[in-house]
């Protein structure tokens, strides 16, 4: 820590004038150093006292002293108010706030809840009965939460979520930044990742992006559980080891957990893969069909598009969207399974370089439809031949969109996206999405 750094910024913050960058850097300086601390409660205990003694400071009612503890905003003069209080009534005291308070954040998005967009605040704990809450931490990593859920603030790179979900993107400036719930220890290296901490005493991970790493959730870690990359999501409890997580709901984007209760059409996916170190989950969008959803769990550029010059069919618009994974293209032996809880009809998006496989033929119909799906562009490729991909259509693939009617309750198996009959044709993973009938 810089020594004439710290005191100008301890300045500006108790006279008034600090910016918010200020604010927060001083938040962060104070979340990482007891030291720091130590320093700023005597600085405000004196300026407190000579506020005090020029008749500047004002105290609140001693008589609402017991009264339900308010969110301590980051503004100078609540600060201010809270030291002179604490020299006057017990020294001490205010370092107990400062331990209560937790760390600094910026609400950068609420909907229904009593947070305020644009509120910059110290606290300790937040919960959420309903809705969703988005904040910045001084470290820079932003976490989104969806109630119910209670999150506990320890530090600006550490938090520990007591139930519900949320949604943590540090990028690179918070790499390191660790989630703690009761069954599991989740250290980020650089990623955007899901917790969700149920009430039965589990705790379910998922990676959109980067890479996660998880621990038991104890205070001396040798080795990871497990290590988690894209397209990747596990279960913890208590009693047994991180197991694969195979479906999840995601949000309309597919980079954050949806913790809706719905009544799902299709409320489990499984598959005969017996990798043990195969994690990867498919993913439940909601009513996710539509123009640019997403195809797969990885691989987010890779969207459903309709066909040049015609509209995206309005029978598939609005289906729930099941995201598979691209690198089962080659999985000869492949099968998996649906547990439908309704009657629906069940689409499955087969490439058309090659004839569909057996059992799509056998059990689906062709609807007509068409779709697109891409950029399918390989990877370094320059950018003046990157254009060119686009220009001659090359970027996107053709799929037909064939559909079976789905008329009871029940498992529903599906298989290997390769035809053996044109073996020489690469092969690539089909698409799935599914419509409750009326």
């Amino acid at each position: 820590m810089n020594e004439e750094t710290f005191q100008r910024l301890c300045q500006a913050q108790i006279e008034g004038s600090a910016t918010e960058h200020e604010s927060a850097q001083l938040a962060q300086i104070l979340d990482e150093s007891e030291a720091a601390r130590r320093e700023y409660i005597e600085q405000m205990k004196i300026h407190a006292m000579l506020s005090w003694q020029h008749g500047r400071a004002h105290l609140a009612d001693p008589s609402r002293a017991e009264a339900k503890p308010q969110r301590v905003r980051w503004k100078p003069q609540r600060w201010m108010a809270l030291a002179a209080a604490a020299v006057i009534l017990l020294s001490g005291t205010l370092a107990t706030l400062w331990w209560q308070s937790g760390a600094y954040f910026e609400v950068i998005a609420v909907q229904g809840s009593s947070y305020e967009l644009g509120e910059h605040l110290m606290e300790r704990k937040i919960e959420i009965a309903e809705g969703t809450l988005s904040i910045k931490l001084a470290s820079g990593a932003v976490v989104d939460l969806k109630g119910p859920a209670k999150l506990e603030l320890l530090n600006s790179m550490h938090v520990r979520l007591l139930h519900g979900s949320l949604t943590a993107d540090v990028g690179t400036q918070a790499k390191g930044f660790i989630v703690d719930t009761a069954d599991a220890h989740v250290v980020d290296l650089g990623t955007r990742f899901g917790v969700s901490a149920s009430p039965a005493q589990s705790t379910d991970v998922a990676v959109f992006e980067g890479t996660v790493e998880v621990y038991e959730p104890s205070s001396k870690h040798k080795a990871p559980e497990v290590t988690l990359n894209a397209g990747d999501a596990v279960r913890i409890s208590k009693a047994r080891k991180p197991a694969r997580l195979k479906m999840i709901a995601l949000s309309a984007d597919a980079r954050s957990l949806d913790a809706q209760q719905s009544s799902d059409v299709v409320t489990a996916a499984s598959d005969n893969v017996t990798d043990i170190d195969f994690r990867g989950y498919y993913g439940l969008v909601r009513a996710g069909m539509g123009e640019g959803a997403g195809v797969y769990t990885t691989g987010h550029t890779r969207t459903w598009h309709a066909m040049k010059g015609q509209a995206f069919p309005k029978e598939l618009e609005g289906a729930d969207l099941i995201r598979t994974f691209s690198i089962d293209r080659y999985e000869a032996d492949l099968q998996i399974t649906l547990q439908i809880t309704q009657p629906c009809d069940l689409y499955v998006m087969v490439h058309v370089r090659a004839p569909a496989p057996e059992w799509v033929q056998k059990d689906y119909q062709d609807t007509g439809y068409q779709l697109r799906s891409g950029p399918w562009i390989p990877r370094d490729t320059p950018p003046e031949e990157e254009t060119r991909f686009y220009q001659d259509d090359r970027a996107y693939h053709t799929f037909a969109v064939w559909k079976r009617r789905i008329s009871a309750p029940g498992f529903v198996t599906l298989g290997s996206p390769m035809n053996p009959a044109a073996p020489n044709n690469k092969p690539f993973m089909y698409g799935l999405a599914v419509r409750k009938l009326p």
